[in-house]
């Protein structure tokens, strides 16, 4: 805890507990080897052919690879449009990154790519969750609605993520009447080259509010 608040400014550990609690459940067997003792207790290790005691580390519970993996489920959930269950995996996977290892150059890269990617889609999903509640529960607070759905499409998200954060604010100014907002938004995603069926239902929003 000491190290994540020097290193990362981390002062609240609430929410890291079950992260804690998980890597230390996960890096311990227990042996019983006769039904009338208690069970031994035995520590993983990450390098089982190191014997020097100041060289044993400790299993790595979580690595790149499943960090990874736990990203493509959340990308699976904004394109599935279940933004509750995206915001819990990519929460999740920023917490998780705390305590993955790094051991060279190229794993620090990767990290920091995974960080910057987790928190932008991570505030996307926030802002559009947003959007929604302010459209459900407040639908005169336009001004509102409009705000968030154009801070979504700044996100930094991947082109077929930013099509849909693009497709939603064309939607939400054009019902706004803000045909020349739209438009701009439209041209963006016409520029990520999206499905033909896709151009069709947006090219008309540019020519009807561009203007020389």
């Amino acid at each position: 805890m000491q190290l994540l608040h020097r290193q990362f400014g981390v002062v609240n550990f609430s929410h890291l507990k079950p992260v804690f609690l998980s890597i230390y459940r996960s890096s311990h067997v227990y042996l019983s080897p006769m039904a009338s003792l208690p069970p031994l207790q035995l520590h993983l290790r990450r390098n089982p052919e190191e014997s020097a005691p100041s060289r044993v580390l400790p299993v790595a519970v979580r690595t790149l690879p499943s960090i990874r993996a736990e990203l493509s489920e959340g990308f699976r959930a904004v394109s599935g449009n279940k933004l509750p269950e995206a915001q819990t995996v990519f929460r999740s996977v920023l917490r998780a990154l705390l305590l993955v290892p790094i051991s060279s150059d190229n794993e620090a890269k990767e990290w920091r790519d995974l960080v910057t990617l987790s928190r932008e889609y991570l505030l996307g999903v926030t802002l559009e969750i947003e959007r929604r509640r302010v459209a459900q529960e407040n639908p005169d607070n336009v001004r509102r609605s409009l705000e968030l759905a154009a801070y979504f499409t700044h996100c930094k998200l991947q082109p077929a993520h930013l099509q849909i954060a693009l497709r939603s604010a064309i939607g939400v100014f054009a019902k706004a009447n803000n045909h020349a907002t739209a438009a701009k938004f439209a041209r963006r995603l016409l520029d990520l080259n999206p499905d033909p069926k896709i151009v069709a239902q947006v090219r008309p929003a540019t020519y009807r509010c561009w203007r020389p």
